[in-house]
């Protein structure tokens, strides 16, 4: 899940940044996969989990302020962290709206660049290699986090 506890997080103002965690139910084992805050917040935002692959959309600028969290603009990339492999690879998406990440496909909504005909729903397979997928080139490794 995406979680706004570690600093700058939830203000009053609105979202800002955000981590992302995976519990592990079996083991009971909470884990910290990202580490961008509080020195470079990156927006993330509707995070899904299957298997050893976790997705979520994230926004590729550094956020200078808190947005309103209905409306998360500037998302502007998916990502996805491959447990197994300790890789996190993301490609640019844009000209979207409703889009949302669940398991290994992308669904949303396309928007006419035109402005002359209606949206029409798109989903792609986030394992295909059309996708221009980009790594980096060593994310910091999932760190246990101690329970309460």
């Amino acid at each position: 899940w995406v979680d706004y506890r570690d600093p700058p997080g939830l203000t009053d103002a609105g979202w800002f940044g955000g981590e992302i965690y995976l519990l592990d139910r079996p083991t009971g084992t909470l884990r910290r996969l990202t580490f961008d805050s509080p020195s470079t917040p990156h927006l993330k935002f509707r995070s899904a989990v299957e298997g050893d692959l976790i997705t979520w959309l994230e926004a590729s600028h550094v956020m200078k302020e808190p947005i309103e969290p209905r409306y998360p603009d500037g998302v502007d990339r998916v990502v996805r962290f491959d447990l197994s492999k300790g890789t996190r690879c993301w490609f640019a998406w844009s000209n979207t709206s409703l889009n949302s990440v669940l398991g290994r496909r992308l669904w949303g909504i396309v928007n006419d660049p035109d402005h002359q005909g209606d949206a029409r729903p798109v989903s792609f397979d986030l394992d295909s290699t059309e996708i221009p997928w980009v790594c980096d080139p060593a994310p910091p490794a999932p760190v246990v986090v101690p329970p309460p």
